[in-house]
């Protein structure tokens, strides 16, 4: 069994945005640039053509919905492109990606939220449940309702311990092509507290780097929100404000919008090379040769 060396693995995630420059840039300036100038078009223009009278309120609804789907193929590039750097594939090396690769990334996203909202039936049945016996006996009530609080962490464990076992198949999908849900199993197998740390030690990195953005927010942009909304003002008038807001601390937003993109990109880098150094561990076994194929053949 393979032992992910823990603390290496984690400070590779770290400065990966760092050691990886160039091809990182390579790989995604033209999303990062589609990006950019698809939120300012969204964020900028059309609440401005709103507030001149030009695009009416359900036009402005239905604009953000058209530019949804935009969102998921760039956002898929931001996922793949440093997944793809990370472990060396041909992918990885692309400007833009549009293939099987994000397609089987959609599909393994797709599937664990169909998963995930599944497990929740049991609490429905509990709501149910206590919904029926809520005219009866208010005991039994309250023990549906206790039932509900207890399965709710159970669940929510459950799945945080199923998505850092299956980690791999992400690496899979991007080196493989394929899903490889049994391969990720069993390259993480026996390093599930050593992915999980990876993960935290990650975490705990950027929160130390996002520290002076929360502090920056919170004593200068949120006073503001706030005393906009106990303003009372009108809808037009309340998005006007909002944006001079905005505007006057875009340099909060810009920061933040970096700091976004370095932890996606070394979150994604770290997976990468998660997967690299289990991959070993999840080839499949050769089955062993029988006696009657290891005899040597007599005449």
């Amino acid at each position: 069994m393979n032992k992910l060396p823990v603390w290496n693995t984690a400070w590779r995630g770290i400065i990966f945005p760092v050691t990886h420059f160039v091809p990182l840039v390579r790989r995604l300036a033209l999303t990062i640039a589609f990006l950019a100038a698809l939120l300012v078009f969204q964020m900028a223009v059309l609440p401005s053509l709103f507030l001149s009278g030009t695009l009416s309120a359900e036009m402005l609804v239905l604009a953000g919905f058209i530019l949804v789907p935009l969102y998921v193929v760039l956002y898929l590039n931001l996922f793949t492109g440093p997944l793809g750097v990370a472990i060396g594939t041909p992918e990885g090396r692309k400007l833009f990606g549009l293939g099987k690769v994000e397609l089987l990334f959609v599909g393994y996203m797709l599937l664990l939220v169909c998963g995930y909202m599944i497990s929740y039936l049991p609490i429905l049945i509990f709501v149910g449940a206590g919904a029926m016996l809520a005219g009866q006996d208010s005991g039994n009530t309250g023990a549906a309702i206790g039932m509900i609080f207890l399965l709710v962490p159970v669940i929510l464990a459950f799945w945080v311990w199923l998505i850092v076992r299956l980690l791999p198949v992400l690496g899979v999908i991007a080196d493989q092509k394929r899903l490889g849900l049994a391969q990720a199993w069993r390259m993480s197998r026996g390093n599930w507290w050593r992915i999980f740390a990876c993960g935290l030690i990650l975490s705990a990195a950027y929160f130390v780097l996002a520290s002076p953005l929360a502090y920056m927010w919170f004593t200068n942009v949120m006073p503001q929100m706030l005393a906009l909304q106990q303003a009372g003002l009108p809808p037009e008038a309340q998005l006007a404000a909002m944006m001079n807001i905005f505007a006057s601390s875009g340099y909060i937003g810009v920061a933040y919008a970096v700091w976004t993109l370095l932890a996606l990109i070394s979150q994604y880098g770290l997976t990468g090379f998660i997967y690299t150094a289990l991959k070993g561990q999840g080839e499949a076994p050769e089955p062993a040769a029988t006696e009657t194929d290891a005899a040597p053949v007599t005449a």
